[in-house]
């Protein structure tokens, strides 16, 4: 194919786009993605199609190229991110890390970032270094099935190829306007597959009927994409739709001139422009991974100040990555077939056996002071690695729901507890006071349908806590379990907690700090905004656990004043955190449950 100076510029200007992003910097970068999947579909059909029309295609030199493109410099990042993960990051952390490098290797960390991380737009996302790889999962996919189609229906005339990825495109863009989740048209391939699709009908059509376009077509094209990688219209289907249209639009635009593009040469003539579209795969696998553990453990928050030393890490170590492994892993006159797969087949099967053994003990390679975990106390035979539900991080919070049974007839005060993995926090709490012999808890998951024995429960109970991630109204509370007056006086909504955003920070601080009750977060965005609606919703009803942890300016302990993490998530106690919070509530909740009954 002729070089094209105008897609390498496109390349970065979308490249650059996603890093803004990344950074927090530019709300709409995301959709350089976007971009990438258009002018991939838009290459790979090219060169396919050319091929098969010369009677030169080949499905192993198709997918020897893919690997040689992309298999070296991931396998590199997702090794480097292994290693670096296995001396800063958390267990709980490593262990996260742990599962992605297995999904990075097998093409499908989309589908992970799905079960894991619905929400793409999370600040948990930013902590995580492989977290951008679930891009490359629907590329790779792609590949698998694409270049099939395309062999197969070309055997026709070019009209039946056509009118497939027609129908295959609107049957795509139609999932992806109308049908699924939000995280399901995100990250899974039948819903993006219109994006790739659509610039493979573009490449096939530009050469039966190439157009050509005015500059003020051209000036057009660019500033509109242009407008959506920085702003967009604030709707994630519009914008993307819209960024794939003016995509296939500036591909169009400049199709013609191939490698002069006068008019525009402050673009397409521009060689760090150029040199960062050449890099932009070394840059895109990078910069996350930077990114996160530079916020895991030596910035609190990436600015405007401390991220030029991060850039110039990320563009620094990209470039090192394209010349050293992207430009020789990709030319067979320099590296053969026999060593390439060598490489990847260690690389690929040596980090997943190792990030394997990593998930398996939990991510606990060593002892984990501030955790109160000792990695001789774990094992294999310790752990279930099929379900999540014995998995050593968890396992505190899981095991309460032993106790999701009716009541015994014991002279026990009957404590009923409703909620989800919030309210099992109170359970344990509850279990760490010393009204654990006074007392029998019964717990009930908040999405339980209400029924006899439920409601058996309710009306045994000596008192009612009610404790959940996502609460809901009061009214709606006493609707859903049928609350008279008598049931009613008898509950207590627990508050809402926080501990920041990662506990990677405060962990590269540990050896540092003095006083550990000194020592204080902030907790994520819209806490102390959620506290206040629920004081506000629940009145004298409500316990509110922040205020216990607090500073005037809102923000909250991480650890006990032992030094012990009191969430190992940010979420969640860990059995220090619910021992300190048993501590400084045992009175408070003696009264409060007397008081409810």
């Amino acid at each position: 194919m002729v070089y094209r100076k105008d897609i390498d510029a496109l390349r970065a200007i979308s490249v650059i786009a996603v890093i803004f992003f990344h950074l927090g910097f530019l709300k709409n970068g995301y959709l350089g993605v976007d971009v990438f999947f258009v002018i991939s579909g838009y290459l790979i059909t090219s060169i396919i199609k050319g091929e098969i029309n010369k009677g030169q295609f080949s499905f192993w030199k198709f997918y020897e190229r893919r690997i040689r493109r992309i298999l070296p410099a991931l396998s590199f990042t997702v090794v480097a991110a292994l290693i670096f993960g296995y001396y800063l990051m958390l267990p709980d952390d490593l262990e996260n890390l742990a599962q992605s490098v297995i999904a990075s290797n097998l093409s499908i960390n989309n589908v992970l970032m799905l079960i894991t991380s619905a929400d793409y737009w999370a600040v948990k996302n930013d902590y995580k270094p492989l977290m951008h790889t679930w891009s490359l999962g629907i590329e790779e996919q792609f590949y698998l099935i694409y270049p099939l189609i395309i062999f197969y229906l070309s055997k026709w005339k070019d009209t039946i190829l056509l009118l497939f990825l027609v129908i295959i495109s609107v049957l795509s863009v139609s999932l992806f306007l109308f049908y699924g989740s939000t995280a399901a048209r995100f990250y899974l391939l039948p819903y993006r597959f219109f994006e790739l699709a659509l610039g493979g009908i573009f490449a096939i059509t530009n050469v039966a009927y190439p157009i050509s376009y005015s500059n003020r077509f051209k000036w057009f094209f660019l500033a509109a994409l242009s407008y959506m990688l920085v702003s967009g219209f604030g709707e994630n289907r519009i914008d993307v739709i819209l960024t794939v249209l003016f995509s296939l639009g500036y591909l169009a635009a400049f199709n013609k001139e191939g490698q002069s593009h006068i008019q525009f040469s402050v673009f397409f003539e521009n060689k760090i422009l150029l040199f960062l579209g050449k890099i932009s795969f070394s840059l895109y696998l990078w910069h996350q991974i930077v990114f996160a553990f530079a916020r895991y453990s030596f910035v609190e928050e990436i600015t405007p100040m401390n991220q030029i030393p991060i850039q110039v890490l990320t563009f620094s170590l990209s470039v090192l990555s394209y010349y050293l492994i992207e430009n020789p892993f990709r030319n067979k006159k320099v590296l053969s077939n026999t060593f390439v797969f060598s490489v990847l087949i260690i690389c690929i099967l040596g980090s997943s056996l190792f990030a394997g053994y990593l998930y398996a003990i939990g991510g606990i390679h060593k002892d984990f002071k501030s955790l109160s975990l000792k990695k001789q106390e774990f094992s294999f035979q310790k752990l279930n690695l099929l379900s999540s539900k014995d998995n050593i991080h968890i396992h505190y919070n899981e095991k309460v729901r032993e106790l999701d049974k009716p009541f015994s007839t014991s002279n026990s005060k009957k404590i009923l507890v409703i909620g989800n993995s919030f309210g099992r926090d109170i359970v344990n709490v509850l279990l760490e006071t010393e009204l654990k012999d006074s007392i029998e808890i019964s717990y009930l998951d908040d999405q339980t349908e209400m029924n006899s024995e439920i409601e058996q429960r309710i009306i045994n109970a000596y008192a009612i806590f009610y404790c959940a991630k996502d609460f809901v109204s009061k009214n709606e509370f006493k609707r859903r379990y049928v609350l008279d007056n008598s049931a009613w006086n008898k509950l207590i909504c627990v508050g809402t907690k926080d501990f920041g955003n990662s506990n990677g920070i405060h962990f590269a601080r540990y050896q540092s700090i003095q006083n550990f009750s000194k020592y204080y977060i902030s907790p994520k965005k819209g806490i102390s905004q959620l506290e206040r609606k629920l004081k506000k919703e629940w009145g004298a009803k409500y316990l509110s656990l922040l205020d216990l942890i607090s500073d005037s300016k809102g923000n909250v302990r991480a650890f006990t004043a032992q030094g012990k993490f009191i969430s190992q998530d940010t979420v969640h106690f860990t059995q220090d955190g619910a021992r300190y919070f048993a501590n400084m509530l045992f009175k408070k909740l003696q009264s409060l449950i007397l008081e409810a009954h």
